[in-house]
């Protein structure tokens, strides 16, 4: 079967603006990701024990599962308007926290990572396997987006 998708470039823009003491100290830069010819853009509830909201493999495919070859960006974004949620990166044997504060986002350029509980330097990047999110004092909604070539 031949595919009529066309790839796309994804854009992505973050701006800062502020104005302190009359003096424009604001920032706009634009990331672009080439060849995307897959989305995914979904809203799920967040509850206040540990989920998982994205699995990463290159053996299975589906609904809330991902390519881990094919990964470009991905971006979780807290809908609540007052509580934070923590965002769990995992790899294969360690897993970083952070905390996402309420209309925030965090947002991954590229699924390989390096943990580390020992404070040693770099060692080598594996791929992360999944993301976890929980919100704090009440269930909250979070968007995910991903996006794949």
């Amino acid at each position: 079967m031949a595919t009529t998708l066309t790839a796309s470039t994804l854009k992505v823009s973050i701006e800062e603006t502020i104005t302190l003491n009359g003096v424009n100290h604001g920032s706009f830069n634009t990331y672009s990701v080439p060849s995307i010819n897959e989305v995914s853009r979904r809203i799920v509830n967040v509850p206040t024990s540990v989920k998982t909201i994205a699995e990463f493999s290159t053996s299975t495919i589906g609904p809330g599962k991902f390519d881990s070859d094919d990964i470009r960006y991905l971006r979780v974004t807290n809908l609540d308007a007052s509580n934070y949620i923590t965002v769990g990166v995992a790899s294969s044997t360690d897993t970083a926290y952070f905390k996402v504060l309420a209309g925030g986002s965090f947002v991954i350029t590229d699924i390989n990572v390096d943990t580390n509980t020992g404070g040693s330097a770099f060692s080598a990047f594996v791929r992360v396997t999944g993301i976890t999110a929980q919100a704090n004092t009440g269930a909250v909604d979070v968007e995910l987006f991903t996006a794949s070539v």
